[in-house]
């Protein structure tokens, strides 16, 4: 960087270009993945029917139902649906609910700042809890086999079923917790736990597995022949180098918890936007689904890019060569 001060302008032109291409991909990803969500949401809502039997009541009449039809644009031929939907989308106009009447977005935003609060919480859980499982596992320890049985057993448990039990032990039966509902600090313990025990289970297993991978390394066998503790060359050595791998998985299940936010909010009525995303779909609310999908497609590329700034900063392997291809373009 200090050099390239002193370089003539064209020359510090050509140096930015490798990073504008860098950025003209990463729109280019961001433009292509969301006519995709888009499309899919527009063809699975059509192909369920009549998108009107969904948000009106039973019994209706054909003219009322016909009347709604012409109001929304659903006589018009599929095509010119399609072309104004997507244009509609991708200026973030997406047009209010056809269930009640708001602005789709609006509706999303609302509602978005609780399914932060629970994934984030449940993001945070699983990370500690996972970190420490798989710390926990590579000490020694007579009972090592039977605990590297208990993250497959975490993967395992569905999450339905697991957030069930949690609120018929320590919500129904125990009375310690809220069963429904986010009206207290205490009522995100079992959603968060609910969330959290599968990325919670595949994240010690992962960073246990790459752990066992780095401690044969040559540089763990050089930092143990120079007399350091276990603690030592665990800490310093083993792993920072095993982080890569989960931290990779971190961001990816970062963006896939709000999915898995849809269960888990419906089961405990937490007031989030997977709550709201589901009812969407079930009564056929197309501008609320695209909504909500692309306000989710935005936030999961924003956590790969998040996810990939991280990875540069811990290997420096990555940066180097970040660099060496900036400055090659």
């Amino acid at each position: 960087m200090p050099r390239a001060i002193g370089l003539p302008l064209h020359h510090r032109i050509i140096h930015l270009e490798p990073m504008l291409r860098i950025i003209a991909t990463r729109i280019v990803q961001i433009i292509v993945t969301l006519w995709l969500a888009s499309t899919l949401v527009f063809v699975m809502i059509h192909l369920s029917g009549d998108p009107t039997q969904g948000f009106l009541p039973p019994g209706v009449s054909p003219e009322l139902r016909e009347q709604m039809r012409q109001k929304l644009g659903l006589d018009d031929p599929m095509l010119q649906q399609y072309l104004r939907f997507i244009g509609r989308g991708f200026t973030g106009d997406f047009g209010d609910s056809w269930r009640d009447g708001r602005p789709a977005l609006e509706s999303v935003l609302n509602r978005l700042p609780a399914t932060l609060q629970l994934t984030g919480a449940a993001l945070l859980l699983a990370v500690v809890t996972g970190f420490g499982f798989a710390l926990l596992m590579q000490r020694p320890s007579r009972f090592r086999q039977v605990l590297a049985l208990l993250p497959s057993f975490g993967q395992a448990v569905p999450t339905f079923w697991l957030g069930a039990m949690l609120m018929m032990i320590f919500a129904v039966r125990a009375g310690w917790l809220p069963s429904s509902g986010n009206h207290s600090a205490a009522a995100i313990i079992l959603p968060a736990l609910t969330l959290a025990l599968h990325p919670a289970s595949t994240i010690a297993r992962l960073f246990a597995t790459s752990m066992e991978d780095v401690t044969h390394a040559d540089y763990v066998r050089t930092a143990r022949s120079k007399g350091l503790s276990q603690r030592a060359v665990t800490t310093h050595h083993i792993a920072p180098n095993a982080l890569l791998p989960t931290v990779a998985y971190i961001g990816l299940q970062a963006g896939f918890l709000i999915g898995g936010a849809v269960v888990v909010e419906s089961l405990f009525a937490w007031p989030g936007v997977g709550r709201l995303a589901l009812q969407s779909a079930v009564q056929r609310d197309l501008p609320v689904v695209h909504a909500f999908v692309a306000v989710t497609a935005l936030g999961v590329i924003g956590i790969n890019l998040l996810v990939d700034l991280i990875q540069v900063v811990i290997d420096p392997r990555l940066r180097s060569h970040t660099i060496q291809a900036v400055a090659n373009g």
